[in-house]
């Protein structure tokens, strides 16, 4: 392993925290005031939300700059060296006004350096009664209400790590000076830069036909445990998240049930097929999942700006001849590439495609790569890919992208830039390995059941089905990203969800796993 992907924790680091922007930074230490204590107004918390972000630049002395990776290895990315708990962090045991009387100083006891946080910040970040309407949550002032002059009476730091200010010169109606208190777990999100809505996010399973199939009947949950026991939802909720699939069995054969089923996840997202749909055969289909044909994996509305991340389809009637449903897993084929064709991964994680929808008065397009990263992957030498985007039947063609600000082209050829048959090499193998019956998991849809799985990774099809022999009748629905991330905020609030977040590779190496890569033997490319 190289030298940089040494683990430093606690008391061994020497971090220099780099804030975005002038929200806070840190600074060697400048003599400034000394820290004053004054007859405090009790008020309550502030749980401000912050858009900061820091990074380790520096542990022992050693440089950043990522190590040469060794040609005959897949690619991986250093641990990453950050705060990851509060003891790391460590309790504030002093704050004092900087040199520049715009700023604050903050010493914790696990940091070398003091942090520094700026007043405006601070002020606008209060969450007392007087500054947020206790009813509805929401702010009683504007930021540009803050006075420009802002000025510090007084820094208290508390038995209990909270930092206390008092100002000076305030914008709270009927108070001369205002007092807001911090408390030290904010202080500590500040630091590790942990938004108030944090998700503990941990790794997820990586799968093919074959790890499916092991223990697929602990994915499956009881219509009656799904709507009322809330820890059997819970634990569909995460196996969603870690599978990307799960299965309700024994819905009612209603049309009003799939409502049912997906508002345990949260309000519906309506679309201009409506708030529920049918899947069935019919003449003239306005989509190609409304025939009886064979349809290949994909994944729906991808040529929306903001297309579901939950899809829910509810099995009404299923008597035909044929009709299995397709599921692949699309973050699997994206760990494929990266560690056997890191050069095609890179074409799919950067050439974006073009899909569109015109038919019926409607017309949507939106342009997406095929594999996308987590924001925080940024720090990492190889980033691991967070979701897919992948919809042949709605693919439009390259030209409709690519000739909408063509860079002075010569000649007609010129216009495409060779990113048609880039996407077109790495886009087969991709397919190839999505499509592949080892990689696939293929059932029957039984009247009753309701298959819940991830849009933005699970990959989904069918196969054609004789309308003479039967009836087959879905129907469906979506949840929206971010109407799935308020159910899971809500879910760890009440201590249901995980505990923790994802270790640093843990993702990669089940995905090695699967494909019968050992953690110590390369893929040669």
């Amino acid at each position: 392993m190289p030298p940089l992907t040494r683990r430093f924790t606690g008391a061994s680091l020497r971090p220099t925290l780099r804030f975005r922007g002038n929200i806070g930074r840190v600074n060697p230490a400048a003599p400034g005031l000394s820290n004053s204590s004054h007859s405090i107004v009790s008020v309550s918390p502030c749980l401000p939300q912050m858009s900061c972000r820091f990074r380790y630049s520096q542990a022992r002395g050693l440089a950043t700059s990522r190590p040469v990776m060794d040609q005959g290895k897949p690619r991986r990315p250093p641990l990453a060296t950050s705060v990851s708990s509060e003891e790391e962090v460590g309790k504030l045991v002093n704050a004092r006004q900087a040199a520049d009387p715009e700023n604050i100083l903050l010493e914790f006891d696990k940091l070398h350096e003091p942090v520094t946080m700026t007043n405006v910040w601070l002020r606008d970040a209060c969450e007392c009664h007087l500054c947020v309407n206790e009813s509805s949550g929401q702010k009683n002032f504007a930021t540009c209400d803050i006075p420009s002059d802002l000025k510090i009476d007084g820094l208290r730091t508390l038995e209990d790590g909270s930092l206390e200010v008092s100002w000076a010169n305030d914008l709270a109606p009927g108070s001369h000076r205002h007092v807001s208190t911090y408390p030290l777990d904010l202080l500590h999100k500040v630091v590790r830069y942990s938004p108030v809505f944090h998700r503990h996010i941990p790794a997820r399973e990586i799968w093919d036909s074959q790890h499916f199939e092991q223990d697929s009947r602990s994915r499956e949950i009881s219509y009656a445990s799904w709507m009322e026991d809330s820890s059997s939802f819970a634990e569909a909720f995460r196996n969603l998240h870690l599978w990307g699939l799960v299965i309700v069995k024994g819905v009612p054969q209603t049309e009003l049930a799939v409502e049912q089923v997906a508002s345990r996840l949260g309000h519906l997202q309506s679309t201009f097929y409506g708030p529920t749909w049918d899947v069935i055969s019919k003449p003239r289909a306005e989509n190609v999942a409304y025939t009886n044909e064979f349809l290949c994996l994909h994944q729906d509305l991808m040529y929306m700006k903001s297309p579901p991340r939950i899809q829910i389809l509810h099995c009404l009637e299923n008597s035909c001849e044929g009709g299995e449903s397709l599921f692949s897993d699309g973050i699997r084929a994206a760990y494929e590439l990266q560690l056997f064709h890191p050069d095609l991964y890179n074409v799919l994680s950067k050439i974006p495609t073009n899909f569109h929808y015109r038919k019926g008065g409607h017309y949507y397009e939106n342009n997406q790569r095929t594999i996308t990263h987590s924001p925080g992957s940024k720090f990492w030498a190889t980033r691991c890919p967070e979701k897919v985007y992948w919809s042949p039947p709605f693919q439009a063609p390259f030209w409709s992208r690519l000739t909408e600000s063509p860079k002075h082209p010569q000649r007609w050829g010129d216009r495409t830039d060779g990113h048609a048959k880039k996407w077109h090499d790495a886009a087969k193998v991709f397919q190839n390995s999505i499509e592949d019956s080892a990689n696939m998991a293929q059932f029957r849809l039984q009247p009753g059941d309701c298959v819940v799985f991830d849009n933005l990774r699970v990959l989904h099809g069918r196969r054609g089905f004789n309308t003479a022999s039967g009836r087959r009748h879905l129907r469906g629905t979506y949840i929206e990203d971010q109407t799935f991330d308020s159910t899971w905020m809500r879910l760890q609030q009440e201590g249901l969800m995980f505990s923790s977040g994802a270790k640093e590779l843990e993702e990669e190496r089940r995905a090695r796993r699967v494909m019968g890569i050992k953690d110590d033997e390369g893929t040669g490319k």
